[in-house]
Formats: structure tokens, C-alpha cells, sequence
């Protein structure tokens, strides 16, 4: 992936969002590239008063987050978001702020009112059938496929093909 790629990790809560961010995050940076987690929870208690009571304040926790990972993203981190970020129009108007922006839904068994699935996730991943573990080999093995797949759409249009 190419450096200041942000990955949003949404999904109802309660599925191990933060920890498959930090287990791929970890395999990332052993390969040297520059990463870094932004989990919703840990940020929110940094950096935010108190829960969002309202949809106006839950949008703009994810806004918040967003313009956070933006920032990152445009000096060459790699972002890993895991936020739930509960509607729809929300991760719409977080991919504005962020620019280029990868949506990944951790699915589980957890159900949860008020949270609206992506229609059209880059990825879906089954946190309750694969473990954290799984989930965030999933998540690379898809990365590293975007990388090729990049890759080779480039060589072609080096050679003059696209």
C-alpha cells in the first residue's frame, strides 16, 4: 500500500476492532513502513470530554478522528482507524477528510442497534469465525494484494499500455 494509506476498520462495537489494528500495525512496522493506530476508544479518552450523547456529537467524533488520520496520512503514515463509526454518512464524510480511504467490516455475532453495515466495504472480515489473530492476516494478505495489484497497473502504464 502506498505510504499515507488510511484504513477504517468499522464494525458494531465489541469486535476487536483495536486489536486487530494493533496486530496488523505490528507486522507493518517490522516491515519498516510507518504506521500508526488510531483506536476511537483510546483517542476519545486523550482527547474528547465525554460519550457523544447525540448523532451531532458522534459525527463529529468521527470527523475528529478523520482530520487526525488525514493529517497522518499526508506526511506518509499508514493509518489504521478503528473506530465503529456507526452510520453510513458518517465513514462517507470521514473518507472526505481523509482523502483516499479504505473501508474494512469487522463482522461478528455482536449485534448492535443503530449501527448501518457499509454497503460496499473494500473488505469484510468475520471477526467472530477468525479471531483477531486471523482477522489481521486477513487484513495484510488484502493489503498486500492492493500492492500488487497497483503495481502491476503502473508497470503497464510505464509501458504505455493504459
Amino acid at each position: 500500500m502506498p505510504p499515507g494509506t488510511v484504513i477504517w476498520l468499522t464494525g458494531p462495537p465489541g469486535l476487536a476492532k483495536s486489536e486487530i489494528a494493533y496486530r496488523a500495525a505490528e507486522d507493518l512496522d517490522g516491515r519498516g513502513v510507518e504506521v500508526e493506530v488510531l483506536a476511537e476508544a483510546e483517542v476519545a479518552e486523550q482527547m474528547f470530554e465525554a460519550e457523544p450523547q447525540t448523532e451531532e456529537e458522534r459525527l463529529i467524533r468521527v470527523l475528529r478522528l478523520a482530520t487526525l488520520a488525514g493529517l497522518l496520512a499526508r506526511h506518509g503514515v499508514v493509518v489504521l482507524v478503528a473506530s465503529s463509526a456507526p452510520s453510513a454518512e458518517h465513514r462517507r464524510r470521514a473518507g472526505e477528510r481523509t482523502g483516499e480511504m479504505i473501508e474494512v467490516f469487522i463482522k461478528g455475532q455482536v449485534e448492535a442497534s443503530g449501527y448501518e453495515p457499509p454497503p460496499e466495504p473494500a473488505l469484510t472480515l468475520d471477526a467472530g469465525q477468525l479471531g483477531p489473530e486471523a482477522a489481521a492476516a486477513g487484513l495484510l494478505a488484502f493489503l498486500d494484494k492492493e500492492d500488487d495489484s497497483a503495481a502491476i497497473k503502473q508497470r503497464l502504464a510505464d509501458l504505455g499500455y493504459l
